[in-house]
């Protein structure tokens, strides 16, 4: 009897207990998910702002802007942090800077001036190296390596998504730009890339990616060592997937005519989609360079508004490719599709393609509608097609032997094979061919020739249509006015508001109206080439002038930049 009630008085006293263990359960549960709160909220709102200067030579150095660290390699990066080198500086490593394992990081410059640089001597693998790591943004820095380095930046890691590196300039490494995760939502938007011995830009097994607003040139510099592709094969964007990838790839000029063989731009993988798009892409016809290569998928992508020129192909395709609006000129073929695949192609021009303009293998389906096909001798032929074809709508400037298959003439084509019943031969009277400005004159044959393809917007950024049917061709004739606004980037929070006026200019001397006071805006003007050809910095004013009027007639590129916001326009100088 004692043991029984022992017994029950010590269950009675656990009974008694475990109302109070729980309740001290439940404090020790709350506090540490407070504390765990709190740190991780003041982390998003009280980021510190770390400073670098190398010059600065005080023996303390806390990071201040006081007070800065002269080195990267004084403090570790943390999470939520900002870490800004001083601009006109150079911070000189031989190990890298790395942000491993972090999300919202910042590295950039502060101040004014050029860019800070970070320059990477020796040899080494990766001058920045983001790995595992999401939400950092790499801004307004040059990145360079005096040795050799495998690559100026990289993304990597499963869990490297929604990266952006903006504003940067990378040249001398072999690769410019890596990603190799397959995560998505990284950005590479406003940087030049240059001096690269193979890719300008490679990613690889990414989900989703856009590049934008860049400048990519001089890379595959190995060919300059051994001319063999199998030893220099670098492209200027190389996208490598098989992980259901989406691409935006918009507003960059391309340009790899300096060195030879491979692609501006490739993508591959066998489920791949995106959008190619404002684009000057620039290639080599005799050094084995093509325009766009697009591997075996079996999705669509969608090809619109660029200059496509100088290539072996424009575009050479494994894909369901919709091409609209885009000018291809002077290369050996236009279109290339192969087996299996199709080419939906609507209000293109296709300009002196010195073979053939349109060009497909057996067991392929072309769609050819509203395009204008200019060839500029009897040896260049504007459509050769091995499976089926659907053909109307189109403007030829001349007729000759063999120019549509095995057609002498429009007429015979047309009895040959019913297409092109509302097609015509005439002058599509380019407001200035040679500067590959596709705009129509007044007396143009293309005028009101096309059909209506659920297309509202022309190369130029006009409306269409302007006035009953479409027109054939890229450009959309409104009296000789253009749209002011070709180039908007609503990812990145463009300004709708700014505005270029008079557009075209018949003395070359533009506005832009940028819809605020900046207190620094800076305006850079590039031909159709991708050739930078005049500077302009305007300070404390809502509206810039640009005086364009000693360049050449003809289309060109303005890239505005406010120190907020960046855009480009297209700008048109006719005399």
């Amino acid at each position: 009897m004692i043991t029984r009630n022992s017994t029950s008085e010590h269950n009675s006293s656990l009974i008694t207990a475990q109302p109070e263990y729980n309740s001290r359960k439940r404090f020790v549960f709350l506090t540490v998910f407070l504390l765990a709160t709190y740190f991780t909220i003041s982390g998003l709102l009280f980021a510190a702002t770390i400073y670098i200067d190398p010059t600065y030579n005080s023996s303390y150095q806390n990071g201040s802007m006081s007070n800065p660290y002269n080195s990267w390699s004084k403090f570790t990066i943390s999470s939520g942090n900002i870490y800004l080198q001083k601009a006109g500086t150079t911070f000189t490593t031989n190990s890298g800077i790395s942000v491993s394992g972090k999300s919202n990081v910042t590295l950039g410059t502060y101040g004014t001036g050029n860019k800070a640089k970070i320059v990477a001597s020796g040899s080494g693998n990766h001058i920045i190296n983001v790995s595992n790591s999401s939400g950092v943004t790499i801004k307004d820095l040059e990145v360079y390596s005096t040795g050799t380095w495998v690559s100026g930046i990289i993304i990597q890691g499963n869990n490297a998504g929604n990266n952006t590196v903006n504003n940067c300039i990378v040249r001398k490494t072999e690769w410019g730009i890596r990603l190799i995760t397959t995560a998505g939502g990284n950005k590479i938007l406003h940087s030049t890339i240059n001096d690269i011995r193979d890719d300008g830009i490679y990613a690889k097994d990414v989900s989703s990616i856009e590049i934008g607003f860049c400048t990519i040139y001089d890379i595959n510099k190995k060919y300059l060592v051994n001319t063999n592709q199998s030893y220099s094969a670098g492209d200027g964007i190389q996208l490598a997937s098989t992980n259901n990838m989406y691409f935006n790839i918009h507003d960059n000029i391309i340009d790899h005519s300096s060195m030879g063989n491979k692609f501006c731009i490739i993508a591959w993988g066998n489920n791949y989609s995106g959008i190619i798009e404002r684009n000057t892409i620039i290639a080599h016809t005799t050094k084995n360079v093509s325009g766009i290569y697009l591997s075996p998928t079996t999705k669509t992508v969608t090809v619109r508004y660029n200059m496509i020129k100088n290539g072996k192909n424009g575009i050479y395709s494994y894909a369901k490719v919709d091409a609209y609006y885009n000018a291809f000129a002077n290369n050996l073929i236009g279109v290339y599709t192969n087996p299996n695949y199709s080419l939906n192609a609507r209000n293109n021009v296709f300009y002196n393609n010195s073979q053939y303009a349109v060009y497909s293998t057996s067991s392929t389906t072309v769609t050819l509608r509203n395009n204008i096909f200019n060839m500029g001798s009897s040896s260049h032929k504007a459509i050769k097609t091995g499976g089926s074809i659907s053909s109307n709508n189109n403007v030829f400037n001349t007729q000759h032997s063999g120019f549509i298959n095995n057609s002498s003439s429009l007429t015979a084509w047309r009895n040959a094979s019913g297409n092109d019943q509302n097609s015509l031969v005439g002058n599509p009277s380019f407001m200035n061919a040679g500067a590959l400005d596709f705009h129509l004159n007044s007396n143009s044959v293309a005028i009101n020739k096309g059909a209506h393809v659920s297309l509202n917007k022309d190369y130029y950024g006009g409306l269409v249509p302007v006035a009953g049917n479409p027109d054939a061709g890229m450009s959309e004739f409104n009296n000789g006015k253009s749209g002011e606004i070709i180039a908007d980037n609503d990812s990145i929070g463009a300004v709708k508001e700014m505005v270029l006026y008079p557009n075209p200019s018949v003395d070359g001397r533009f506005a832009v109206k940028l819809g605020k006071m900046y207190e620094k805006t800076d305006m850079e003007v590039f031909d159709m080439s991708g050739r930078l050809v005049k500077q302009v910095t305007v300070l404390m004013t809502a509206e810039g002038n640009v005086d364009m009027s000693t360049l050449p007639d003809g289309a060109y590129l303005i890239r505005v930049d406010t120190g907020v916001e960046k855009k480009t326009l297209k700008a048109i100088k006719n005399n």
